[in-house]
């Protein structure tokens, strides 16, 4: 199995992105293709895009790559914040019902029942959320970084070798292999899946359109949108 580097990863998929983007660009329009673009926070993202389509203006696209050698950042995992707020939440209404139905209790028996309810609620929760794992209780640490890199679609770029080394690793969530959660994640989110072999690369998932004008967030900004305004203006004339 001939593992890729992320640079190699990378280079393939920016490739990929620009002749796709390609054929949306306007006619007479400039397609700005930026490898490892910083935002205004300082964060780079692997790829960025810019260009001109039938549904807007100054159309945005991020790419984040990974391979084998940052495998870590794609492993699955809790979110456990989320857990414990959707379960404090849930414990927190229970009591309360309790309390307005058994208000004729001793405050002693209020406070030991308080306690129960809201100690039963949050077990049986963390017993929900590992049985059936909803997608919201579902976390990787690469869609926190593709966060910071914001745009109307947004990629991940991953080798297939990296793919293959995840899942020989012990399944995170039961029932359901680590590709299959990053996969699952990537839908939840609206993020595009590429995955990158040596020879190909394969649109596993598509991404979803998100509505706003993103150029702002990149450090050069101004110089992307006068390029693209000079290089307008040079074919309407």
């Amino acid at each position: 199995m001939k593992r890729l580097s992320e640079k190699v990863v990378q280079k393939k998929a920016i490739e990929f992105l620009r002749l796709r983007y390609l054929k949306q660009t306007l006619p007479n329009t400039k397609l700005t293709r930026n490898p490892e673009e910083y935002t205004n926070k300082k964060k780079r993202a692997d790829g960025m895009f810019c260009l001109h389509t039938k549904r807007q203006r100054f159309f945005v696209a991020s790419l984040e790559a990974k391979s084998h050698k940052t495998l870590h950042n794609l492993s699955p995992k809790w979110n456990d914040g989320k857990v414990f707020q959707n379960g404090s939440a849930i414990a927190l209404v229970l009591i309360i019902l309790f309390l307005l139905i058994a208000s004729s209790l001793s405050s002693l028996w209020l406070i030991i029942g308080s306690l129960l309810i809201g100690l039963f609620s949050l077990l049986g929760y963390f017993f929900y959320s590992e049985s059936f794992a909803p997608t919201s209780h579902k976390l990787s640490e690469v869609f926190q970084q593709i966060d910071k890199y914001p745009g109307n679609e947004q990629w991940l770029a991953v080798s297939d070798d990296s793919l293959i080394l995840l899942n020989m690793q012990s399944n995170f969530f039961k029932g359901q292999s680590n590709d299959e959660a990053i996969k699952e994640i990537c839908i939840k989110r609206g993020v595009g899946l590429l995955v990158v072999t040596p020879k190909v690369v394969k649109v596993e998932l598509k991404p979803k359109y998100k509505k706003g004008f993103f150029l702002p967030s990149y450090r050069y900004h101004n110089e992307i949108k006068a390029a693209m305004d000079e290089f307008e203006e040079k074919y309407a004339t």
